[in-house]
C-alpha cells in the first residue's frame, strides 16, 4: 500500500474532548485484529473495513492497562492490498508472527499470506495459498469456500490450527481440521458437518437446537453466520460464540463433548447474560483481541451488516457501532464486561454514510468553518432504525492560519428535518457566493440531477432563503455534484457539474459576479469521463477545481464512485490533460474532494467519503508535486531475504514503473526488467550473493540478496 501525507494536525473537538484520530475516514463496518506492528510488547490493531475493503493500523500506546492508541499509518504499505470482505491475523506456522487469511476478491475463496517479518526482519506479507485448497468432502479437494468470518484456531489442542465456518445452509458448523504435520503445511481436511451437535433455530432472535442428529440440510435457511471460538468456562474444551445475519444479539454455547469431537450441552442466548448482552442492531461481527495490553484478550462487537437505501433497510447506528468488553479474567477463564458502545467510533469524525465535505466562514468571523453533510444517518425512532439526512457543523475556534474545529451542531439551520432536502437522494451540497455580496450562497445537487439553490440573506447570522429547485436549468443525468470556480478569469463565478455518468457539464456566466447569467450547457466538458471497470455505468463524478501545484494552470479533481480522485491539467479552453490519480491510490468508495489552503506553507485534501467520516491529507510545501499526482514517492520490499528459488519485488506505488537489474559478485548482469506494483523472479540461482538494483525517475535502491 502507497504511503500518504494523512494528516492529523487539525484539532478536532466534540463538546470540549479532542479526537484522538479524527480523519481517519471513517467506519462502517470494522473488522479488528491484533499484531505487534513496532515489536514493543504491547499488542497494536489492524482494523479492516468490510464496506470499502480498506485496511487502518493503530498502535497501542504502551501503557499497561490502556484502551488507547495512535493511528500509524506508516504501516499500511506492509500489508497486502488485495483483501476482502474481512481478515483474521492467526499464526499458523508457531513461529511468534501473525500470519494473515483474507478472501479472495469477489470470491468466498480463500487467501493465505504468510508473515515473513522472521525471515526477512521487517515486517511482510508473502502470498502462498491462492486460493487455499482444502478437501470439502471425503476424497474431495478443491477451493474451500467460507460465506462470512471463520474461526481460525487450534480447536481440538492438537498444537495447530484448525478452520471452523458457518455451513453455505446458515444452518450448521463445519470443521475443517489441519492433519498437517509440518507447521509450515497447511492441509485442512473436512472432520464435521455439525461440529458441536447444534443447529441454528433463529428467527428474530438467535438461538440454536442442541442434541441435533448430523443429518444432511436439505434448505438453506439463510446465508452468513458467523463464529468465534474460544474458551469460556476454563474446562479445557472449546466453546463458542455465534451470530447470525438479522438478530442482533450474540448465543454462546458451551462444549461438554471431548477435545476431539465437540458437543455443546447448554447456551447463554443473550450472552453475556451475567452483564450487559449484545444488542448490535443487525449482524454483530466478533472479535478475540487484547485491547488493553494486559495480555488478556478482551472481545469486541461491531456491526456485520450494511445499509442497504435503496430498499430503505439502514443498520448502521455509528453512535453504538462497537461494543468493546474488556477481560476481567483470564484466556482460559474469561469474565466480560461491557466497557463501552463506541470503541474507536468516539475518536474520529463520522456522521453515518456518504459524507460531503464544505468549507465557508458559516459566521463572518474571518475563519473557515467546516460542514460535514452525511446522506445516511441511522437513528432509532421508537425501536425502529431509520436513515436521515445529517448536517454537522464545525465551528473553528482557531483562527485561518490554523484551525481547530469544534462540533457546534449536527442539525445545521435544522435543515436534518427540512422535509424538502429528507426526500431527496445522493444529495451533494457546495457553497458560493453567487450574488457577491459577502456570504456564501448553498447550492444542493441530488439524485435527479437539478440543484436546489438556498441565498444567503444575511442578518446577524447566516438565514438562507429557498429560492428556486431549478437553478440554472441544470439537469443532468442523476446525482448532480455541483461546483463553482472562475473557469474563465473573468471574475464571477462558473459552475461545474458532475453526473452519475462520470461526465461533467459545464454552465458559463456570461452575466457578472453580482449577477450570474448562465450560457447554454457544455455537456460533456473536455471529454471527461471517470467511470472505470469497477463502476463502469454508476460513477459519480465530483469536481473541485483548484491550481493546488501552482504552476499557473488550473487543475480540475474529480472523486468517483470507485474511490480514486482523477486529477486534470486546464492548459486550454475546455481542453484538458489527464496527469493520473492523487497519490496513484483507491482511498475509499463515493470520494468527494474538497482543497483548502490555510497558509502559504501548507494545502489541505479533506475527502469525504462512503464511510461518512473525512480523510486529511496535508502537503507541507503549499503545493503538490507532479510526482505526488499518480504517485508518491516509491520504495519498495524485497522478500523473502535469504530466498530459496525465487524473490518477490514489491513497489508501495502500483501506478509508477520500476526497473529492476540482477547481477552476481563477478559483475555478470543476470536479469533485467520492469514492473507496476509487484514482480516475481522465478529462475533457479546457486547459492551466493547477489545485487539487485532498483530504480524509478526519482529514486534508487540497491539489496544484497542471499541465496543458501
Amino acid at each position: 500500500m502507497n504511503a500518504q501525507p494523512y494528516s492529523n494536525d487539525i484539532l478536532v473537538l466534540h463538546s470540549n474532548t479532542s479526537l484522538t484520530f479524527p480523519w481517519v475516514g471513517g467506519f462502517d463496518n470494522p473488522r479488528f485484529q491484533n499484531i505487534d506492528l513496532n515489536q514493543d510488547g504491547f499488542l497494536d490493531l489492524v482494523l479492516f473495513d468490510a464496506s470499502d475493503q480498506k485496511l487502518l493500523t493503530f498502535l497501542h500506546d504502551g501503557t499497561s492497562n490502556s484502551t488507547h492508541f495512535v493511528f500509524a499509518p506508516e504501516y499500511l504499505i506492509d500489508f497486502p492490498e488485495n483483501l476482502f470482505n474481512w481478515i483474521l491475523l492467526v499464526d499458523y506456522n508457531l513461529d511468534g508472527e501473525p500470519d494473515l487469511f483474507t478472501c479472495k476478491p469477489y470470491t468466498t475463496n480463500l487467501l493465505i499470506y504468510k508473515n515473513i517479518r522472521k525471515e526477512t526482519g521487517s515486517l511482510g506479507f508473502e502470498l502462498i495459498h491462492d486460493p487455499l485448497e482444502a478437501e470439502i468432502s471425503p476424497g474431495t479437494f478443491a477451493p474451500l469456500s467460507i460465506m462470512d468470518i471463520p474461526s481460525i484456531t487450534d480447536v481440538d489442542y492438537d498444537g495447530d490450527v484448525d478452520i471452523l465456518a458457518v455451513s453455505p445452509s446458515g444452518l450448521r458448523v463445519e470443521l475443517y481440521r489441519n492433519v498437517s504435520n509440518n507447521p509450515e503445511i497447511l492441509d485442512f481436511r473436512i472432520r464435521s458437518f455439525c461440529w458441536g451437535k447444534f443447529m441454528d433455530n433463529s428467527d428474530s432472535i438467535l438461538k440454536v437446537l442442541l442434541h441435533q442428529p448430523c443429518n444432511f440440510d436439505q434448505k438453506t435457511s439463510h446465508v452468513g453466520g458467523t463464529i468465534l471460538a474460544l474458551s469460556l468456562n476454563g474446562d479445557s474444551l472449546i466453546d463458542a460464540l455465534l451470530s447470525d445475519q438479522g438478530p442482533n444479539n450474540v448465543v454462546a454455547l458451551y462444549n461438554s463433548g471431548t477435545k476431539a469431537i465437540a458437543h455443546m450441552v447448554s447456551q447463554d442466548t443473550f450472552f453475556p447474560s451475567y452483564d450487559v448482552p449484545v444488542d448490535l442492531q443487525y449482524y454483530p461481527a466478533m472479535f478475540h483481541v487484547d485491547v488493553n495490553g494486559d495480555n488478556q484478550k478482551d472481545l469486541i462487537f461491531a456491526s456485520n451488516g450494511y445499509d442497504m437505501p435503496n430498499f430503505n433497510l439502514f443498520f448502521l447506528n455509528h453512535s453504538e457501532a462497537a461494543w468493546l468488553y474488556l477481560n476481567r479474567g483470564n484466556n482460559q477463564l474469561p469474565d466480560f464486561h461491557l466497557y463501552q458502545k463506541d470503541f474507536f467510533f468516539n475518536e474520529i469524525i463520522d456522521g453515518g454514510s456518504n459524507s460531503v465535505p464544505v468549507l465557508f466562514d458559516e459566521d463572518l468571523d474571518g475563519d473557515l468553518d467546516l460542514l460535514l453533510f452525511v446522506n445516511q444517518h441511522t437513528v432509532k425512532v421508537h425501536g425502529n432504525y431509520l436513515s436521515k439526512k445529517q448536517w454537522n457543523l464545525y465551528e473553528n475556534i482557531g483562527n485561518s492560519a490554523k484551525p481547530i474545529f469544534k462540533l457546534k451542531t449536527s442539525n445545521y439551520k435544522n435543515w436534518n428535518d427540512w422535509a424538502l432536502l429528507d426526500t431527496l437522494k445522493n444529495v451533494h451540497p457546495t457553497v458560493a457566493d453567487i450574488d457577491n455580496d459577502g456570504d456564501k450562497d448553498f447550492f444542493i445537487g441530488h439524485l435527479q440531477g437539478r440543484i436546489i439553490f438556498l441565498e444567503n440573506q444575511w442578518a446577524d447570522s447566516a438565514h438562507y432563503v429557498y429560492k428556486t429547485s431549478d437553478f440554472a436549468n441544470v439537469q443532468v443525468q442523476a446525482n448532480s455534484a455541483p461546483h463553482f470556480a472562475d473557469i474563465d478569469e473573468d471574475g464571477d463565478l462558473d459552475l461545474i457539474v458532475g453526473s452519475s455518468n462520470g461526465n461533467l457539464t459545464l454552465y458559463e456566466n456570461s452575466g457578472n459576479a453580482f449577477s450570474a447569467l448562465w450560457n447554454n450547457p457544455i455537456m460533456n466538458w473536455g471529454n471527461i469521463n471517470v467511470s472505470d471497470e469497477q463502476n463502469p455505468i454508476v460513477a459519480n463524478a465530483k469536481p473541485f477545481w483548484y491550481d493546488y501545484d501552482k504552476n499557473g494552470t488550473p487543475n480540475l479533481l474529480v472523486g468517483n464512485s470507485s474511490g480514486y480522485v482523477k486529477v486534470f491539467e486546464y492548459p486550454s479552453q475546455h481542453s484538458f490533460q489527464y496527469l493520473g490519480d492523487l497519490f496513484g491510490y483507491r482511498l475509499s468508495y463515493q470520494v468527494a474532494p474538497w482543497v483548502q489552503a490555510f497558509s502559504s506553507d501548507s494545502i489541505y485534501f479533506f475527502l469525504g467519503n462512503s464511510k461518512g467520516g473525512l480523510f486529511l491529507f496535508k502537503e507541507e510545501k503549499g503545493y503538490v508535486n507532479r510526482s505526488q499526482i499518480s504517485n508518491v514517492k516509491a520504495s519498495w520490499k524485497v522478500f523473502p531475504n535469504p530466498f530459496d528459488y525465487g524473490f518477490y519485488i514489491k513497489s508501495s506505488s502500483n501506478n509508477q514503473i520500476s526497473y529492476w537489474e540482477l547481477w552476481d559478485l563477478t559483475g555478470n548482469k543476470l536479469g533485467e526488467g520492469c514492473f507496476y506494483d509487484r514482480f516475481e523472479y522465478q529462475k533457479s540461482l546457486p547459492p551466493g550473493l547477489y545485487i539487485l538494483k532498483l530504480h524509478n525517475h526519482s529514486e534508487q535502491r540497491v539489496f544484497k540478496l542471499h541465496k543458501p
